[in-house]
């Protein structure tokens, strides 16, 4: 798995995925953050991620945060953190190997732990990088809706 995103869409937690087409499709490593996180943005200038805790009220910072990076956006590529039922969604990433095709999963969050298998997707398609690496805007989700989460 080369990274994942939080994003809020209307009152679900979902994380997007990004891995490699001939991955493991297992967890293999957590970052622990602050009590009940609801947001993430990362700062690409710094390479750090920022989650805010809801439940604490704190802000967890990740220093040198991994690239690449993987985040929704609206289709002009203007990040976006939360989406409506309805909206659809897309997704903008950096730091990927030039002209590569990668499998995007978007599942509910989890209780994430070291060696679990990754949750069964609500929405799985494929993104391809440029040549400088880089994800364009895509469309990863047609109308986000509730009923694709059962």
């Amino acid at each position: 798995m080369n990274k994942l995103m939080v994003l809020i869409a209307g009152s679900l937690i979902l994380i997007f995925l990004i891995i490699s087409q001939d991955a493991a499709q297992t967890v293999t490593a957590t970052i622990p953050v602050g009590d009940a996180p609801n947001f993430a943005g990362v700062n690409p200038n710094t390479n750090r991620i920022y989650i805010s805790n809801s439940g604490d009220d704190g802000v967890s910072v990740i220093w040198d945060a991994l690239v690449p990076t993987i985040e929704g956006c609206d289709g002009s590529g203007v990040t976006k953190n939360k989406f409506n039922i309805g909206d659809y969604v897309y997704v903008v990433g950096s730091g990927y190997a030039n002209s590569q095709s990668y499998n995007l999963k978007i599942v509910i969050d989890a209780e994430w732990v070291d060696g679990m298998t990754i949750p069964s997707a609500i929405v799985e398609t494929t993104v391809s990088s440029d040549s400088s690496g880089d994800i364009m805007p895509t469309l990863a989700w047609s109308g986000a809706a509730l009923e694709n989460t059962i």
